[in-house]
């Protein structure tokens, strides 16, 4: 009976810490989540291009405070980067209609596969090791 209930409480306290570290390894802080949001938002305000939202040009100043009022509408519930593409950043949740981006050139893609290739990017970024730098021997 006793070893019945060791194991049974071993099992338990092994399930606890696994479904809590499971979860810390999941699921990014919300100051990480900011963080990177902020690269993100950073990548758009940079860019040389315009942000058609139901049919309106809007400059990159204007789609983010847009996006940033959405995600404020959201309540707390975009907790990712893939999450606040789809969600917030993609279309429009009034008209259902895709934002655009349109480039000096004149032509536009989609927000949300640009805004997947801008965190593709930061990613890599903040994924590839520091190359060391040579120092030249005199």
């Amino acid at each position: 009976m006793i070893k019945k209930q060791i194991s049974a409480f071993s099992i338990l306290l092994c399930s606890f810490f696994t479904s809590a570290f499971v979860s810390a390894q999941g699921t990014p802080s919300n100051s990480d989540f900011r963080s990177d949001l902020n690269l993100l938002m950073g990548s758009l305000e940079s860019c040389q291009c315009k942000f058609i939202r139901n049919g309106s040009e809007h400059d990159p100043k204007e789609a983010r405070e847009h996006m940033e009022r959405k995600l404020n509408a959201a309540d707390g519930k975009i907790q990712t980067i893939p999450d606040f593409i789809e969600h917030i950043g993609s279309k429009s949740s009034m008209s259902g209609k895709p934002y655009l981006v349109k480039f000096a050139d004149g032509k536009t893609k989609e927000s949300g596969v640009w805004l997947k290739e801008r965190w593709e990017e930061i990613l890599k970024k903040k994924n590839s090791p520091v190359k060391p730098t040579k120092i030249k021997k005199n």
